[in-house]
């Protein structure tokens, strides 16, 4: 069971950081609530999950984002599909508390509970107390480039997931993670260049 959970610690520990005059952001590799890290979870809690270093990596930044690769929901309506993965929602209280601000859906392991499931994530991870990016009621929202701040300079984060998802229809006027074709990535991050020509762009392509 340790082993699961140093798993994902590693993924959290060699994360980046990226500083714009004084703010310091830190993104996370893939944070996973299932199959082996779901049983520590169940024995020892979610704390059991971050160690004093990534703590104190967390502490040093004012916004975390993590990649959450596994929806968070009480629904159980999993797709055809190999690996299915599901966290329970209560579990998100414990990566707000431990400095997690934001969370990434742009993966493809969101939606293995289903669009109903996905919308459900993003709410919990609301309620939470963080921030859901990379998906949406439909591709236009959940495309949509996320602010992260706004001083000293604006710092804009574009998601998106570059795999063709396992059995899922790409229809993009329902419930889905960012999914955009790349001609249309590139113009989104074009016009936020040409807007402001001193901000901070990152994006974020999960393969």
């Amino acid at each position: 069971m340790r082993s699961s959970s140093i798993v994902l610690a590693v993924s959290l520990l060699f994360s980046l950081s990226a500083r714009a005059e004084g703010l310091k952001i830190v993104f996370t590799g893939d944070i996973l609530l299932d199959r082996g890290v779901r049983q520590v979870i169940e024995h020892r809690g979610a704390d059991h999950l971050f160690s004093d270093g990534i703590d104190s990596v967390f502490r040093s930044a004012q916004i975390v984002v993590g990649n959450l690769e596994c929806p968070a929901t009480k629904i159980e309506a999993p797709v055809f599909k190999r690996f299915i993965f599901r966290g329970e929602p209560e579990w998100l209280g414990t990566l707000k508390q431990h400095g997690i601000t934001h969370l990434n859906l742009a993966n493809n392991h969101s939606i293995d509970q289903g669009r109903e499931g996905l919308i459900d994530t993003r709410r919990n991870i609301i309620e939470a107390g963080m921030i859901p990016l990379g998906a949406g009621g439909n591709m236009a929202e959940a495309a949509a480039p996320v602010l992260l701040a706004e001083q000293p300079r604006k710092v804009w984060l574009v998601p998106s997931l570059r795999l063709a998802l396992e059995n899922y229809a790409y229809l993009t006027d329902k419930p889905c993670v960012s999914q955009e074709p790349m001609d249309s990535l590139l113009e989104r991050v074009h016009r936020l260049r040409t807007a402001d020509s001193t901000a901070v762009i990152i994006v974020s392509l999960h393969w």
